[in-house]
């Protein structure tokens, strides 16, 4: 802040939401795809608390190897680490929200009440797509 001038923190704002709103609709439609591709019973029955399942702990996962990648690049154990721990917590996850149903119910409460910001986000997304748009062709 000290050093940009509020029309700079702007930009890069709507550059941060942009490529936020992409990535976002990247995930949904491979989820999505996923959902069509795969066997009813992996994602299609069940979808939004199976998808936030993806989400949630694909996101925590992006996080920690994020962490790892700061000072250099992880060795290969550490790769299937970070691949391997996600995918077994998404199965648990998925296999106990199937089995203990007020578990299903916790995710699919907070799902919904994460989806309210839904209003907030799209369209600061889609502002923020066309700003980026309209200053790189003009």
């Amino acid at each position: 802040m000290l050093y940009f001038r509020l029309a700079e923190m702007a930009v890069i704002f709507a550059y941060m939401m942009a490529f936020a709103l992409l990535e976002s609709l990247i995930v949904t439609a491979g989820l999505a795809f996923a959902a069509v591709i795969l066997p009813s019973k992996w994602l299609r029955d069940g979808f939004a608390y199976k998808g936030f399942i993806f989400v949630i702990v694909g996101s925590i996962a992006a996080y920690v190897f994020q962490k790892y990648l700061r000072y250099e690049f992880p060795s290969m154990q550490m790769l299937m680490l970070n691949l391997v721990i996600p995918l077994a917590l998404i199965a648990f996850f998925i296999a106990a929200a199937h089995v203990w149903g007020p578990l299903q119910k916790v995710l699919l409460d907070v799902q919904d009440r994460i989806s309210i910001m839904l209003y907030i986000y799209v369209p600061i997304g889609l502002v923020s797509f066309f700003v980026v748009v309209f200053r790189n062709l003009f």
